[in-house]
């Protein structure tokens, strides 16, 4: 169940909107929240272990995640021979797991709190061994090993990122709902950020023709910056789309958690289609990530009265830019651009001309779906 809160900013289950409750279907069987003090059984591939794990300080992903792979369980763990442990944990972390009970009740009681909290406002969690989590996810770089999930999983075999400025001009807002809405009705999920501008009118543009849309957050699952995103995420889930966060309850959104939240826009997706962004903005990111996941992206076709918008620039300049030219345009410090293959001589982004080009747009997107991942019909035809 989740709802709308107006008060708090926060997700509020037992809250309606305009009298509503909505109930989105659950995309996981309930979890299981062991109460026992018993700890040897504690199974790492599950969301439980991998949040008790990543509870437990000095403990990071890289480690959680060899952790999870090499043993079962925590037995398991505690009876394997030093060997084992190569390349996966430090003598520290190693005997920590061994001998520290107390670091691991602490951490696991917030692991368990953590799930209740998720579930209480009628999401889930997901964790990167489950058959449900995203497989999109598995081929980028720095995966979040646990998810925050709420609505339909399902969504997102299609997938394509809408990203850009929050205050997008009268030519990006007429662009984006335009272009989001053509692929919304053509069955292609959208995928953006809930935030207001050029993220909002993409998620909009897919409800407003009845498809599900995804939206990636930088908060907690289970809080929101303001009303407008609060109440969105919460139409979102309940007209069969997805809200997903790799956050814990309860976190606000900053600046780095903004930054993270874009690989997953970008990973989630075949393409992203970045339709305004100024230069020094946080789009940008998306940008970089899209180019290091080796995803296409797509700008819409600027004209000529609209070339001095300075939010138009990012679009304009990546259809015009090979990697060396990003390199020198691009704002970003020397680890950043060490992404980008210098070597690249075609331009970083393809224009959209028109409408027109639309259909074609479409047919390059399907080459590039997953053989698995493809509808076994054709591609429907254009009214």
């Amino acid at each position: 169940m989740i709802a709308s809160s107006k008060d708090s900013g926060k997700i509020n289950p037992d809250a309606a909107v305009n009298g509503i409750v909505f109930r989105p279907a659950p995309v996981l069987n309930p979890i299981k929240v062991t109460r026992t003090t018993n700890m040897k059984n504690l199974e790492f591939g599950t969301s439980e272990g991998l949040l008790t794990l990543l509870g437990i300080k000095g403990l990071g992903a890289v480690t959680a995640r060899g952790i999870a792979e090499k043993f079962a369980d925590l037995d398991a763990l505690r009876t394997a021979e030093d060997e084992e442990f190569k390349g996966i944990a430090n003598v520290t972390v190693r005997d920590l797991l061994r001998n520290d009970n107390a670091a691991l009740q602490e951490a696991n009681g917030k692991a368990r709190r953590e799930i209740e909290g998720v579930k209480e406002v009628g999401a889930d969690v997901v964790c990167f061994l489950d058959e449900l989590y995203p497989e999109q996810l598995l081929h980028i770089p720095d995966m979040p090993l646990v998810l925050r999930v709420c609505g339909d999983l399902g969504v997102i075999r299609r997938s394509i990122a809408f990203v850009g400025a929050r205050a997008a001009s009268e030519f990006g807002q007429t662009a984006t709902h335009r272009m989001a809405q053509y692929f919304a009705s053509r069955d292609w999920t959208i995928v953006s950020g809930l935030a207001s501008g050029i993220d909002q009118i993409s998620h909009r543009a897919a409800l407003e023709v009845g498809k599900p849309t995804v939206a990636v957050i930088g908060s907690g699952i289970d809080t929101y910056r303001n009303d407008h995103e609060l109440d969105m995420a919460v139409e979102i889930a309940g007209n069969g789309g997805l809200v997903i966060s790799e956050q814990p309850c309860g976190r606000d959104a900053d600046r780095a958690t903004l930054i993270k939240r874009n690989r997953l826009i970008t990973g989630l997706s075949v393409a992203t289609f970045v339709m305004q962004a100024a230069r020094k903005s946080g789009t940008m990111h998306s940008v970089r990530y899209a180019t290091h996941q080796g995803k296409p992206i797509y700008v819409p076709g600027i004209p000529g009265k609209f070339q001095s918008d300075p939010l138009n620039e990012v679009p304009r300049l990546l259809a015009q830019s090979n990697g060396s030219d990003f390199v020198r345009w691009a704002d970003f410090s020397q680890k950043i651009i060490d992404e980008v293959d210098e070597r690249e001589e075609q331009p970083l982004a393809t224009a959209i001309a028109s409408r027109d080009a639309y259909l074609q747009v479409e047919q390059e997107l399907e080459i590039m779906m997953p053989a698995a991942a493809k509808s076994a019909s054709s591609l429907p035809k254009v009214a």
